[in-house]
């Protein structure tokens, strides 16, 4: 299941967001959260992302693409929706069937 999900209430549209890659399972699965680069002034998101993603589900992975606040936000803004980005996916843990202490 492919869906993108809000970081933060009432901020811009995706200006952090992540992007859900879930395999269709009731088995538990450990995740991953892709961070792709882009030096703090853009995200390369659709080039590094959905194929990382991609090829996690293929190993067994639920995967998760994170789009983090970049330029003109300064650091500690992307480091900020990564720890939100992963208590999203701990507090969802057991409705998506994640391992919660296998989240990378």
């Amino acid at each position: 299941m492919i869906e993108k999900i809000e970081l933060w209430q009432g901020k811009e549209a995706c200006s952090s967001c992540m992007t859900t890659f879930l395999l269709p399972t009731l088995t538990p699965r450990p995740a991953v959260l892709v961070i792709p680069g882009g030096g703090y002034t853009s995200v390369c998101e659709k080039t590094e992302g959905p194929p990382a993603a991609l090829a996690f589900n293929r190993l067994g992975f639920h995967a998760f693409v994170l789009n983090y606040r970049v330029a003109p936000n300064r650091f500690p803004a992307p480091l900020e929706d990564a720890v939100r980005a992963v208590k999203i996916i701990r507090g969802h843990a057991e409705e998506w069937k994640i391992i919660p202490d296998r989240i990378v």
